[in-house]
């Protein structure tokens, strides 16, 4: 059941995001929210990472060698670690460092399944499928990888959009 209302919580947040921001480029957001997007050399292994000091600016730090499509999933990722600590926790001190096939829990379940909202948002993407769109065309369509859009579909399998979406 809990990770239940996770999973709605960061399809919700996500999705007030976009309809503020009137975008679901996380960059943009982002910068509108007031965090520094960081794109560097991350050391081996490591996808992104975001660093909130009490009083300070959140910062977010990308892997410049990562392709585009797999840059930007890891800027929404690391936005929706900000949202969770900012949003629900209410937390002013914070780091999340995102580690290839590191541990895996609820938060960087929270922020995953934000990211996929933020993205390829529910309906927009079961529309595309149900138009028969290859995962190829589902990738270029929202700008993010393959790998991407197999996920986002196993989770709409298990967790289907609900109406607020």
């Amino acid at each position: 059941m809990i990770d239940v209302m996770v999973w709605e919580a960061a399809r919700e947040q996500a999705t007030k995001l976009r309809q503020e921001h009137q975008t679901s480029d996380p960059y943009v957001i982002a910068r509108e929210l007031g965090l520094d997007v960081i794109e560097t050399v991350t050391p081996v292994g490591m996808a992104g990472m975001i660093v909130k000091k009490r009083g300070e600016a959140a910062q977010i730090f990308i892997d410049s060698s990562d392709v585009p499509g797999r840059r930007r999933f890891t800027c929404a990722h690391e936005l929706g670690h900000f949202v969770e600590r900012e949003n629900i926790a209410r937390d002013d001190d914070f780091s999340f460092r995102d580690e290839r096939g590191g541990r895996y829990d609820l938060h960087e379940f929270f922020a995953d399944e934000f990211a996929g909202e933020l993205l390829m948002p529910a309906h927009d993407f079961e529309r595309l499928e149900r138009e028969g769109a290859t995962t190829t065309t589902i990738a270029h369509t929202f700008g993010v990888s393959t790998t991407a859009v197999e996920r986002r579909r196993d989770r709409l399998r298990k967790n289907p959009a609900r109406s607020w979406v």
